[in-house]
């Protein structure tokens, strides 16, 4: 059996490096006057980027990309509705949107990663037996 990043590491430690990564970005998205520029829909780059990592990182520690998208999602939510009583900040449906593409695309690369790599195996099996 071959050990992937999930067999290798302890479930506690796991779920301890998402909490982390989400205590951050929660921190970072709750500093006062502190957001990116909105230049050029860049502030929209930077919360499908963060996102796509983060839902990246749920299913590869994981295997649940239904249950880590919909947190991540409401994750999102709740983010941005908490921004709305941050002083220089503002939550906003565009960011909810951005953040909500972002999962959609991490946990898309993943899986295709994933099924890709399941075929490679296959046919490398089929052509050695």
């Amino acid at each position: 059996m071959q050990r992937t990043l999930r067999t290798k590491l302890p479930s506690w430690l796991r779920l301890a490096v998402l909490a982390a990564i989400g205590a951050g970005i929660l921190a970072g998205s709750l500093i006062p006057d502190f957001a990116p520029p909105s230049d050029y829909g860049f502030d929209q780059i930077v919360h499908a980027s963060c996102y796509a990592g983060f839902a990246m990182l749920c299913v590869l520690l994981f295997r649940r990309s239904l249950i880590f998208g919909a947190a991540l999602f409401g994750f999102s939510i709740m983010i941005e509705l908490l921004q709305m009583a941050v002083p220089g900040r503002t939550g906003s449906w565009e960011d909810v949107a951005a953040n909500l593409a972002g999962i959609v695309a991490g946990i898309a690369i993943v899986e295709f990663a994933v099924m890709r790599a399941r075929t490679s195996k296959a046919d490398d099996l089929s052509r050695t037996a």
